[in-house]
């Protein structure tokens, strides 16, 4: 079964402190948006296309995110999963499994190459930007990592009210993975207890904690 962790898109809303080499307009305008979003909650699809173009699979769920490091990804269909960050502790909770794993959220976040973003640095240190020439607040970010560069050929994000309204993730065989969300809502109060996991009894728990 084909799902994108949503590690990729929360390490690039995590990218809040960079400085930016002056000149590099596409550069500066990215961490303009993205230093402008402390926390994002909204509805999703996601649609995986093959390289011909044909949906391979469509799912449906919630995002919330609240910086730094405080994220729930929900999916409902075509089946259900809760991934849990209260920025110490991740939960992946497999409903359909009845299993739950926790690790560190800090082991989560060091094991996606794309992570560099929440650690500080350079922004074009790790990926060269450019902007859409066919539609505004569109960026195009490749990666320049050897490891990041194994695991996808770029990503595309577009903005729409200064919010993240699509994201594509383009891996090296053609595969476009499509997300887009759908009513967001920027920068509002959200609930601690949304980024805890209550665990059901009669749920298996495996615990990774290194």
């Amino acid at each position: 079964m084909h799902h994108i962790h949503p590690r990729f898109f929360f390490l690039l809303l995590s990218a809040c402190a960079f400085p930016v080499t002056a000149g590099d307009e596409a550069s500066q305008r990215l961490q303009t948006l993205l230093t402008g979003i402390a926390s994002y909650h909204s509805p999703f699809s996601q649609t995986l296309y093959n390289e011909k173009g044909e949906i391979l699979q469509s799912t449906k769920g919630t995002f919330y995110l609240k910086k730094p490091a405080q994220f729930r990804w929900e999916t409902f269909s075509p089946f259900k999963q809760i991934l849990i960050s209260n920025g110490k502790t991740f939960w992946n909770y497999e409903v359909e499994l009845e299993q739950v794993t926790i690790e560190p959220t800090e082991r989560i976040l060091q094991e996606t190459p794309i992570a560099v973003l929440s650690y500080g640095g350079h922004i074009e240190d790790y990926f060269d930007i450019k902007p859409s020439a066919a539609h505004a607040e569109w960026f195009q970010l490749f990666p320049k990592q050897k490891k990041s560069k194994e695991l996808f050929d770029h990503i595309e994000l577009q903005f729409i009210n200064k919010g993240i309204r699509e994201m594509k993730i383009i891996d090296k065989l053609g595969q476009n993975s499509h997300i887009i969300f759908y009513d967001p809502k920027m920068n509002l109060p959200l609930l601690d207890t949304t980024f805890r996991l209550e665990i059901p009894k009669g749920v298996d728990v495996v615990t990774n904690p290194h």
